[in-house]
C-alpha cells in the first residue's frame, strides 16, 4: 500500500540526535495508527558506529513504516538527502534534520488536512513565521487555516522552501534524478527545494498550510562558521536554483525577500570578517576554488572577489579600529580580533544542534 507522506532523515555521526529523532517521530506514527499512511526512511552517511544497533529497539519493533540504510562510504550531505528521496515510497516527500524539533501537534494537523485535501496539488507548504517570506505566502491566511494557490513559482521564497516546512510530490523524482538532471538535485544542500521547483515548473500551484512545524525555525547564524558556508548555506544555493530552473527575473526580490541594501552590507561584512579572522588557510583555499568553479554571475564573483582583497579588510579593521577608540577608549590590533573570532568559531563548533558545514559537505 503506497504512504501518503515518507519523513526522510539523513544523519551523520550523531547517535544521541538520530535516537531521540527516531523514537519520537516513531512513537508518533504509532500512537497514532498513521502506520499505513506515513514511513519513516533513515540513510545513515557510513557514520563510525554501526546506525542499525542505535537504533535496533525500533528496528524490531517495525511494522512496515521504518527503513533504514548505510551508505558504504561518505557520498556527502547533499546525495545522503538524494537518497533519502529515492527510497521514499510516498506520496509527498518530508524532510528533517536529525536535530530539528518537530511540533508534533501541528504535523498532526497538517497532516489530517493533507490526507482530507481534494486539492491536485505536487507542492504543499506549512507556515514558519521565523523566516523571511513567510509573510510573502501567508499574509492573507490565518493560522491554522489553509488555501490553495495558483501562479506561484514566479514568487515564491527559494530559501523559505528549503527548510522543514515543504512537502514535495515524489512523482517527478525520476525525471530530475537521472544523470542527465541530477545536478539539480546535488548543486544544493537541500535538493528538495529543487524537486519542489521543478514540480511547480510542471503545475504552478500549491497547497499553504498556515501550521508551523518547526519549534523553532533556524537562525541567521545557524551552520555559519566559515565564509565558505556563508554563502553557500545562506544565498549561493538559492540563487542557483533560481538560476538553473530559469526562474522570472522581473520578480527576483519576492523570490529572494532576505536580500535587501542592509541585508548585503551585513552579509559582506560577516563574510570579510570570517574569512580573515576565523577561517583556516585551508578554508580559505577552498573558498577561492570555490568562487572561480561555481556558476555565480561574473558581477557576484567580482564582488566577493574584492571582498577577501586586503584593501577592503584593512578599511574595515580601521573603522573598527577608530571606533573603539572614540567611544570604548581601548587600542585594538589583529591579534586581539583575531582570538576573539576563534574563540567564537570554537564556541559554535561546540555548540550542540549546530553543524559545521564544511565545503564539501560530509554529513
Amino acid at each position: 500500500m503506497k504512504k501518503l507522506i515518507t519523513i526522510g532523515i539523513p544523519t551523520y555521526n550523531r547517535k544521541t540526535e538520530i535516537f531521540n529523532q527516531v523514537e519520537i517521530i516513531f512513537n508518533f506514527i504509532k500512537n497514532n495508527s498513521f502506520e499505513n499512511e506515513i514511513e519513516l526512511v533513515v540513510i545513515d552517511n557510513n557514520s563510525d558506529f554501526e546506525i542499525r544497533d542505535i537504533l535496533k529497539i525500533f528496528i524490531d519493533e517495525n511494522k512496515g513504516f521504518f527503513k533504514v540504510f548505510k551508505n558504504k562510504s561518505n557520498i556527502g550531505m547533499a546525495n545522503n538527502i538524494i537518497e533519502t528521496m529515492k527510497y521514499a515510497s510516498g506520496k509527498f516527500y518530508y524532510f528533517i534534520g536529525d536535530d530539528d524539533s518537530l511540533d508534533l501537534d501541528a504535523f498532526r494537523k497538517t497532516f489530517k488536512i493533507i490526507k482530507s485535501s481534494n486539492y491536485d496539488t505536487q507542492v504543499i507548504i506549512t507556515g514558519n513565521d521565523n523566516l523571511a517570506g513567510y509573510k510573502n505566502l501567508f499574509s492573507d491566511i490565518n493560522k491554522n487555516e489553509f488555501r490553495f494557490k495558483k501562479n506561484l513559482i514566479s514568487i515564491l521564497p527559494i530559501y523559505y522552501i528549503g527548510n522543514a516546512n515543504t512537502f514535495v510530490s515524489t512523482k517527478y523524482l525520476n525525471e530530475i534524478s537521472d544523470d542527465r538532471s541530477l545536478y539539480l538535485l546535488n548543486s544544493y544542500p537541500i535538493p528538495h527545494s529543487a524537486l519542489a521547483v521543478y514540480n511547480l515548473k510542471k503545475n504552478d500551484s500549491a497547497l499553504l498550510i498556515n501550521t508551523a512545524l518547526l519549534k523553532k525555525g533556524a537562525g541567521a547564524g545557524n551552520n555559519v562558521v566559515t565564509s565558505w558556508s556563508l554563502i553557500n548555506t545562506r544565498f549561493y544555493f538559492a540563487y542557483l536554483l533560481d538560476k538553473n530552473f530559469n526562474l522570472p527575473k522581473k520578480n527576483f526580490l519576492k523570490r529572494h525577500p532576505e536580500i535587501n541594501l542592509f541585508g548585503v552590507l551585513n552579509f559582506l561584512l560577516q563574510f570579510i570578517l570570517t574569512y580573515n579572522f576565523q577561517d583556516t588557510n585551508k578554508e580559505r583555499s577552498s573558498l577561492k576554488k570555490f568562487i572561480i568553479e561555481s556558476k555565480l554571475s561574473f558581477l557576484i564573483k567580482i564582488l566577493l572577489r574584492i571582498s577577501i582583497s586586503k584593501f577592503i579588510f584593512m578599511l574595515i579593521f580601521i573603522f573598527i579600529f577608530i571606533k573603539n577608540l572614540l567611544l570604548k577608549k581601548k587600542i585594538i590590533t589583529f591579534g586581539y580580533l583575531r582570538n576573539l573570532y576563534q574563540e567564537e568559531k570554537k564556541r559554535k563548533l561546540l555548540k550542540k544542534n549546530v553543524h559545521y558545514w564544511k565545503s564539501d559537505f560530509l554529513f
